[in-house]
């Protein structure tokens, strides 16, 4: 599980949470899908941006890491 949020690392109802810039998270994401062997194998990334810079950056980060699908789950490349 990748995650945007600096070490050290804090509770999810913690205040003082601070996350990477969303190019340094996305980055983190690509590094980990091209390091893969196996292409079943799935990357999963979470973010805590929406504590630190609200919804709509969330929604960004996440949106600038999809990797689209077919109907059938393979990947677009």
């Amino acid at each position: 599980m990748l995650e945007d949020q600096v070490s050290p690392k804090r509770c999810g109802h913690m205040s003082g949470k601070h996350v990477v810039p969303a190019d340094e998270f996305i980055a983190k994401i690509k590094a980990g899908v091209d390091a893969r062997k196996d292409q079943d194998f799935t990357v999963l990334a979470r973010t805590d941006a929406i504590a630190v810079h609200g919804l709509s950056e969330a929604v960004g980060r996440a949106r600038s890491v999809r990797v689209p699908r077919t109907t059938s789950g393979t990947a677009i490349a």
